[in-house]
């Protein structure tokens, strides 16, 4: 359905079943053709399956299917644009490492987003770099619609120093 489930009711016996979409048959021929498999990763060919252990009444929403229509518009990530000087991190806080800093009037593309959306998971094409921005530092070009807000690295535990020996005095002992 419409909702990616799949549901089994009818069915005579309960067990393995293989799911199927067939690009080539009627009617996926002309809601898909042309365009290729994306998910599960390694489809090659015209036909996806995937495997269920299944019986009556079962309702599957773990299986899917991603398709790339051939045609379709790439939708170019929203652009940031510094609005002043800025450290790009390991992770969204300051509690992670510098990566590099980006200058004022640099414009990078926005991959994700932190879940308190004060982070952004850059790209800085001039240097090949991907690291996070804090969103306070700049401004964008368009809405974060179609960008997943990503789980980031766990943040950095502090580190312990060990005390130092206390030094001994040579004047010290007994009499």
């Amino acid at each position: 359905n419409a909702l990616g489930q799949y549901q089994f009711d009818g069915i005579l016996a309960f067990g393995s079943y293989c799911l199927a979409v067939r690009a080539l048959d009627p009617p996926n021929d002309s809601i898909l053709i042309p365009g290729q498999w994306t998910f599960p990763p390694g489809l090659i060919g015209a036909d996806a399956f995937a495997n269920a252990t299944v019986e009556s009444g079962t309702i599957l929403s773990d299986k899917d299917f991603g398709w790339d229509y051939q045609f379709l518009p790439v939708a170019a990530a929203p652009a940031f644009t510094l609005e002043k000087n800025a450290f790009c991190r390991k992770g969204p806080g300051i509690n992670y490492l510098e990566t590099t800093a980006v200058p004022l009037g640099e414009t990078v593309d926005v991959l994700g987003v932190s879940p308190d959306g004060a982070w952004y998971y850059v790209l800085w094409s001039k240097f090949t770099v991907r690291c996070w921005v804090a969103e306070s530092t700049g401004r964008l070009s368009s809405a974060l619609l179609t960008i997943p807000v990503l789980t980031p690295v766990p943040t950095p535990l502090p580190t312990t120093v060990p005390p130092s020996p206390v030094p001994t005095s040579p004047t010290q002992g007994t009499q």
